[in-house]
């Protein structure tokens, strides 16, 4: 009897930890001044929190828009969400269909890359552009299935959803104001209590086909002769890095090559 109560208060835990995290939408407070960078910061402590993913999130809606705003202090995160892409998926049915939502920020491209996938060659060098640099490049938004089933990429000043995210000190702040208009279905939160299913993804590295050319560059070998002690003459010996810092690289890499994906039921407080 007691291994039979055991097992299943087993079940009951692995289904609740496999349960979609809830937050409530509270309604937007009219008139509400625009935050500066210091109560961007401090808004986290009023916002959700997920520990397994680092992301803080906060919904709010009024009679035309859903307003979404998400944080995370964790700076793989956030290189993820820059460097390789970030999705918000919109699910009205409840499940976690990847059938509508938008990406922002896209990803950034490798120039040259044939096969123009969202990844960059130079993370195997560990040689990384600043994440504030990546943020400000980013001018274009994915609208997928937004406009039929096809991914309309659009300059955000000409999308009617807005995007922005920025990196305060040491925190990624992101936004986003969907029309429920966009949505097609007839999507009312204030005709009574009702829910929906939001996606967050991010975009992650991964290594190409050819991977010789992403490996870490340390230095050139020299051509011609070297010397007895296996370089040139006048050469400076290469620095190679030691083994923490490697251990510490090879984490980062681990860390980046995993995509982050969150889903929570929004729940719409009349």
């Amino acid at each position: 009897m007691r291994v039979f109560i055991s097992m299943v208060s087993l079940v009951v835990l692995a289904l609740a930890g496999c349960s979609t995290p809830r937050a409530v939408v509270s309604e937007k407070e009219a008139g509400k001044h625009r935050l500066t960078n210091e109560e961007k910061v401090g808004l986290t402590e009023q916002m959700g929190y997920h520990e397994q993913s680092e992301f803080y999130y906060l919904f709010e809606y009024d009679n035309s828009n859903l307003y979404i705003t998400l944080a995370t202090f964790n700076q793989n995160l956030q290189r993820k969400i820059a460097q390789f892409g970030f999705t918000v998926w919109i699910d009205r049915t409840g499940g976690k269909n990847k059938e509508q939502g938008f990406r922002f920020p896209r990803g950034a491209r490798i120039t040259g890359d044939p096969s123009g996938r969202d990844i960059n060659l130079s993370m195997m060098g560990y040689k990384i552009g600043p994440v504030n640099a990546l943020l400000e490049r980013a001018d274009e938004v994915d609208l997928i299935g937004i406009y039929g089933s096809s991914t309309r990429t659009l300059r955000m000043r000409d999308s009617q959803i807005r995007v922005s995210a920025e990196r305060i000190e040491n925190m990624l702040f992101y936004e986003a104001v969907v029309p429920f208009e966009l949505l097609k279905f007839g999507f009312n939160p204030l005709a009574g209590r009702t829910s929906m299913n939001i996606g967050l993804e991010t975009g992650f590295f991964e290594l190409p086909s050819s991977s010789r050319s992403a490996a870490p560059d340390y230095g050139r070998r020299p051509r011609g002769g070297t010397t007895p002690g296996g370089r040139m003459s006048g050469q400076v010996p290469q620095r190679f890095p030691d083994s923490g810092m490697m251990q510490q690289r090879s984490e980062n890499m681990g860390e980046l090559s995993r995509p982050t994906r969150l889903w929570l039921e929004l729940e719409f407080a009349p």
